[in-house]
């Protein structure tokens, strides 16, 4: 077997395998035995004046340089296939939408049945409305499944979204405040609590029959939501000062030293040591739940529940 060439052969092997690519496209236009017999002679031209071990070496560099250039196109080739793919796939989704909209635009524009949907054909609007309800008794229904138009899909999927996030985010609510055991659903067990959860889908439901009055009272509802989270963060936040003030106050040796003194002798010093030394024992065996509870629920809930109660009243 020829072994590898030497640095030195390095440039020789270049020159070597440009003559024969040079003389390759010369005589692209003979048939193959043709262009063998010239290529051996160019071959046979370059080398054989050489020692046979050069020779040997010089031909397997150019053989090891020919296959590496060959995987190298390969590669590269199997590469601008992968991104061709992708461009085309793009391309496909780009014609995809750009025929939607020339067709709606010119559904628009001639004012075709495509526009009497867009401008609110009853039927489309019908299935939107069924499809909304739906939702409000905990079923899910798709576009496809309503037989909406591609132009009226996105809109039905849009307030589909919005829909459910405005009652999830009621019932988050709620149930926060049912844990808490503030205003009116702080008293629910689980069973009251469903039928709330049935009452809340209801008043949903109530704005898309178009029920007297049911748009104002879900709006009332849905800004007094909208304030939940700030209130929920400053009660956090100012509990956080009321609590930790009551875990300092058990702490204030004074009492413990009040509480010792003698009538005659003064103060049992030992004593109210023994005393503070116990309170704070008995605060590090807390659990995280049990100081929450015995510290910083209280000014919590009371003042999240003041929140509650002003909002009612500004209502």
């Amino acid at each position: 077997m020829a072994q590898r060439p030497e640095s030195g052969d390095a440039e020789s092997a270049r020159r070597l395998a440009e003559k024969l690519d040079s003389v390759r496209r010369d005589c692209a236009s003979e048939d193959e035995d043709e262009r063998r017999r010239l290529l051996r002679e160019a071959l046979e031209g370059e080398v054989g004046s050489l020692p046979g071990k050069q020779a040997d070496h010089l031909v397997a560099a150019v053989r090891d340089q020919l296959i590496a250039e060959a995987r190298g196109r390969e590669q590269r080739i199997a590469e601008l296939e992968q991104q061709a793919a992708e461009l085309r796939a793009r391309l496909e989704d780009a014609g995809s939408e750009r025929d939607q909209l020339i067709a709606e635009n010119e559904a628009l524009r001639s004012g075709s049945e495509g526009a009497t949907a867009v401008a609110g054909d009853p039927n489309v609007l019908a299935k939107i409305r069924e499809g909304l309800k739906l939702m409000t008794d905990e079923k899910e229904v798709t576009a496809d499944e309503l037989g909406l138009p591609a132009s009226e899909a996105r809109f039905f999927r849009m307030f589909q979204a919005l829909l459910g996030f405005a009652l999830n985010y009621e019932m988050g609510v709620n149930l926060l405040l049912t844990e808490f055991s503030i205003g009116p659903a702080g008293g629910m067990d689980t069973q009251q609590f469903k039928g709330y959860v049935r009452h809340v889908r209801e008043r949903f439901r109530g704005c898309l029959d178009n029920k007297e009055g049911s748009l104002r009272e879900l709006k009332e509802i849905l800004k007094k939501n909208s304030r939940f989270l700030i209130d929920l963060n400053s009660a956090y936040t100012s509990c956080v000062y009321a609590g930790s003030r009551k875990v300092l106050e058990s702490m204030d040796p004074q009492p413990a030293l009040e509480k010792s003194k003698k009538r005659v002798m003064g103060f049992n010093f030992e004593e109210a040591f023994n005393s503070i030394n116990r309170t704070h024992g008995d605060l590090n065996n807390l659990t995280r739940s049990e100081l929450w509870h015995q510290f910083y629920y209280k000014p919590f809930r009371e003042k999240l529940s003041g929140y509650i109660d002003s909002q009612d009243g500004a209502d």
